[in-house]
C-alpha cells in the first residue's frame, strides 16, 4: 500500500490524502455524533413528556391523594353483583375503556390504555367509596398524548 502510495505523483497524494480526511470525518459523523444527538433528542422527549405528567399529578394531586390509601371507609349501597362486572359498568359511566380484565383469586388485574387521567382517578374513587373496592397497587404511564395515561390497577373486594 505504501509502494503504491509513494509512486503517485505529488497531486495525486494530495487528492488521496484529502478523500480520506473526508472519509474519517464522515466516518466519525455517522458513527458517532449523528446516533448520539439521535438519543439525545429521544430522551429529551421523553423526558418533557414525564415532566408534563409529573405536573398533571401535581395539579390533580388531592384526589390522587385521597385513592393513596388502602381502603375507604365509604359506603358500600351498590356493591352488589361480581367484582367484574362492578368494575366494567363503573368503567363505562366514566368512558373508559377496559383493554384487560384478569383475575387473580379475590383479585381483578385491571388495564386502560390511553384513558383520560382525572376520569380515571374519578372512577377508582368510585369503586372505593360507592362499592367498597379497595386498590391494592396503581400504575400509571403517561401516553404520547397529554392528559392520558396507560393504567394498570389491582383490585381487591
Amino acid at each position: 500500500m505504501r509502494d503504491w502510495f509513494e509512486s503517485l505523483q505529488q497531486r495525486e497524494r494530495t487528492l488521496v490524502l484529502a478523500m480520506a480526511a473526508v472519509l474519517a470525518i464522515a466516518i466519525v459523523y455517522f458513527a458517532l455524533y449523528q446516533p448520539l444527538q439521535q438519543r439525545l433528542a429521544q430522551a429529551q422527549k421523553s423526558l418533557d413528556r414525564e415532566v408534563k405528567l409529573l405536573q398533571w399529578v401535581e395539579t390533580n394531586g388531592t384526589k390522587l391523594a385521597r385513592l393513596g390509601g388502602s381502603s375507604y371507609g365509604g359506603s358500600q349501597s351498590n356493591s352488589n353483583g361480581s367484582l367484574d362486572r362492578i368494575v366494567n359498568n363503573t368503567a363505562r359511566q366514566y368512558g373508559l375503556t377496559i383493554n384487560r380484565l384478569q383475575p387473580q383469586n379475590s383479585k381483578l388485574n385491571v388495564t386502560l390504555d390511553k384513558a383520560n387521567f382525572s376520569s380515571t382517578l374519578q372512577w377508582l374513587e368510585l369503586l372505593q367509596q360507592q362499592h367498597g373496592i379497595t386498590i391494592d397497587s396503581v400504575d400509571f404511564r403517561a401516553e404520547s398524548t397529554p392528559g392520558l395515561v396507560r393504567a394498570r390497577v389491582l383490585l381487591v373486594r
